[in-house]
């Protein structure tokens, strides 16, 4: 349904297509409203008794893009998942083994996202040792969304995309690259640079090239939001 959110921002849609989506849209959050535990965060399989870190983020950053598109979500559920999600921050550690530094910048990413920046937080992360190229970008378009650009483009000043590939998270090339062009464009960073970004995105979704659900729904909110500026 993410993916969803979208694609009147990039085609004509008739009548019938339009509530489709919304029809789709408005039965899944019902069901993800399902997997939301009492403290906020949300289980990854039906059934679960435990929150996965980024299935919470996730999902609550679908909640905050499908609230701006405007659809409700359900009573409480919003500020239970942020209660969550600030908790989690303040009580991150690192672990190498399972690049949790990954987790918690997109944890991070969707608290600025939603109004409510851990800054304390976001600077602990940046002054962490070893923590992976991704993991900066992602990073950074917190520091974006929480007014302090400067801060996000020292963040990518020396960044390249030859470390950016990778599975980790449920991740493909392409998920990443479109989580780099949505921090080049929060930060307002090289133009030329960010122009290509999106050609090369633009080009990958228009291939035949198989895409997962998540790769496909972070590829078309960051083209949506590039077209968008670029009207």
């Amino acid at each position: 349904i993410f993916p969803q959110l979208y694609l009147g921002d990039l085609i004509t849609l008739d009548d019938s297509k339009k509530q489709s989506i919304q029809r789709n849209v408005n039965e899944g959050i019902q069901r993800l409203a399902q997997r939301q535990f009492s403290d906020g965060g949300f289980a990854y399989w039906p059934g679960n008794s435990y929150a996965d870190d980024w299935a919470t983020s996730y999902v609550g950053h679908f909640y905050l893009e499908a609230e701006k598109k405007g659809y409700a979500l359900p009573v409480n559920s919003k500020s239970n998942w942020i209660s969550y999600q600030q908790k989690m921050a303040r009580q991150w550690k690192s672990n190498t083994r399972y690049n949790t530094d990954f987790a918690q910048a997109y944890r991070l990413y969707t608290l600025a996202l939603a109004g409510q920046p851990d800054i304390a937080s976001m600077n602990r992360l940046r002054e962490t040792q070893g923590i992976s190229t991704n993991t900066k970008f992602r990073l950074a378009a917190a520091y974006a969304l929480a007014g302090q650009k400067e801060a996000a483009q020292k963040l990518i000043a020396n960044l390249s995309l030859d470390e950016i590939a990778g599975y980790s998270y449920y991740g493909s090339y392409e998920r990443n690259l479109a989580m780099v062009l949505e921090t080049m464009m929060y930060s307002n960073g090289n133009k030329i640079k960010t122009h290509e970004y999106a050609i090369e995105l633009a080009n990958k979704l228009g291939s035949s090239q198989w895409m997962s659900t998540q790769t496909t729904a972070y590829a078309l909110n960051a083209i949506a939001s590039y077209v968008n500026v670029h009207k």
